[in-house]
């Protein structure tokens, strides 16, 4: 049985956050909720499944087997605001194994973030071969309630998933603050199936890694690429992300996304800026 969520604390369920609703000639609305936000802005990896959700639907239009995202790869131009937002699409490529959707979500008439999507489907037989961080099945006890703990108001999107954060990798957290730019965590959306969209969404969803270099605060995203390996198992997503290179303010992050089967689920690599 799942915890509750923090008492006195409204739950957004995922799917509900995440809906887009078809307008017409390729376009979708959809309004941004404040509990799937980081620092009080719409987190990237559920910007990425409002667009992925619309991209998916552009293809899907003949009522077979419904399509799911291979690869998300966008471009982040502008922070949007709470509430209304529009999403255009536009098929590129239908294919039989592959389609190829571009998708922008636009808020007041301008571009916040671009994104191409693959859209197929996902294979269903075991990997020959994969290379995957060690981690257990499912949270330890000592492993930090992020939506109950002090980073709960900051980080509201653990109001509609839950997400354990390892504290043998949080050093930032620790009383000298630093350590090698490694985060490992636990997640899985509250009440709801897990799918594809929140692997993709599990994808963004550690704090920036460059916070155990001492390097606090908002970190946004310039472009990330994510590829989706396969449908998740229901459970908990055992997530890492590490950082090879530092230059200025400029830095990578590489997230590997593991199911309760031990499959890799999604691989994400992006380029962020950390404060100045």
């Amino acid at each position: 049985m799942r915890p509750p969520a923090r008492p006195g604390l409204a739950v957004v369920p995922f799917s509900a956050a995440s809906a887009v609703r078809p307008i017409g000639d390729g376009g979708f609305t959809a309004d941004l909720s404040s509990v799937w936000t980081i620092g009080g802005r719409p987190h990237g990896g559920y910007l990425l499944v409002l667009l992925s959700r619309a991209a998916l639907a552009a293809v899907d239009t003949d009522g077979g087997e419904p399509s799911d995202p291979l690869t998300v790869s966008a471009h982040f131009l502008h922070s949007p605001e709470l509430g209304p937002v529009l999403l255009r699409t536009d098929v590129r490529k239908a294919g039989r194994t592959a389609s190829v959707v571009h998708a922008v979500l636009e808020q007041r008439g301008r571009a916040c973030v671009e994104a191409t999507v693959t859209a197929g489907a996902l294979p269903t037989t075991e990997p020959a071969w994969a290379d995957l961080p060690d981690m257990p099945v499912e949270p330890p006890a000592r492993a930090l309630d992020v939506g109950s703990s002090g980073m709960g108001e900051a980080f509201r999107l653990a109001r509609g998933c839950e997400v354990r954060l390892d504290p043998t990798t949080a050093a930032f957290l620790g009383e000298d603050g630093r350590g090698d730019p490694v985060l490992r965590l636990w997640t899985r959306p509250r009440g709801e199936r897990t799918d594809a969209l929140f692997a993709l969404l599990a994808g963004d969803i550690t704090p920036p890694v460059t916070f155990n270099l001492g390097r606090l605060g908002w970190s946004p995203t310039v472009q990330l690429t994510a590829l989706l390996r396969a449908r998740p198992a229901q459970g908990w997503l055992r997530v890492e992300a590490r950082s090879r290179a530092v230059h200025g303010r400029w830095f990578d992050e590489d997230v590997t996304v593991v199911d309760a089967r031990g499959r890799l689920v999604c691989q994400a690599r992006q380029l962020a800026l950390t404060p100045a």
